[in-house]
């Protein structure tokens, strides 16, 4: 935000979006009880991508594969389901498989899974996922729930910063004891 003055200033500006979207949600929500239909309706709630405020020295940029960034959150309620807080490896790509499993759909042929198997019996879907970071050259990582390995193939060039920051051809992180990613055990 070109008028910010500050990075506190920024994380304001967030913040306050955040509560901003909060509220619009609750009105939606809100809107569906009061027409009778949100026990008929699939409500989600997501994001594409996190923001680094510092982290790896990076600031205000939604690149780069460490959780930050990597990391979003996923609400989904289905009609007459209980609450439940599930905490496994899912990618966006999994919300369009879940609902048309939901709505009973044949399965096309379509990229990711259903996470019905996982919300309704617990059954993990996944032992790692892997993602790409759309601002480097050939730069992705592989993650698990205890340990990250991201790959830089070609010199880790930022299309968005034009820095080569990103250079570190391997980078291995034990996320039970390092769960902000400081430590890169291949050095």
């Amino acid at each position: 935000d070109i008028e910010a003055h500050s990075m506190k200033d920024i994380e304001n500006r967030r913040d306050y979006s955040i509560k901003f979207v909060d509220k619009e949600i609750y009105r939606l929500y809100e809107f569906l009880k009061k027409e009778t239909i949100l026990e008929e309706t699939i409500f989600i709630i997501t994001s594409d991508h996190g923001d680094s405020f510092g982290e790896h020295g990076i600031y205000l940029c939604r690149g780069g594969l460490y959780d930050a960034t990597i990391k979003t959150p996923l609400i989904v309620k289905f009609p007459d389901s209980k609450r439940k807080r599930i905490n496994e490896l899912t990618m966006n790509v999994d919300i369009a498989p879940t609902i048309l499993n939901f709505i009973r759909e044949r399965k096309q042929k379509i990229d990711g899974k259903s996470l019905l198997p996982l919300v309704k019996t617990g059954k993990i879907l996944r032992d790692k996922i892997i993602i790409t970071d759309s601002y480097c050259d050939d730069r992705f990582c592989e993650r698990t729930k205890t340990k990250k390995t991201i790959f830089t193939k070609s010199g880790g060039k930022c299309y968005l910063c034009g820095g080569e920051h990103h250079k570190n051809k391997k980078e291995v992180y034990d996320l039970e004891n390092d769960p902000e990613e400081e430590i890169n055990k291949t050095n």
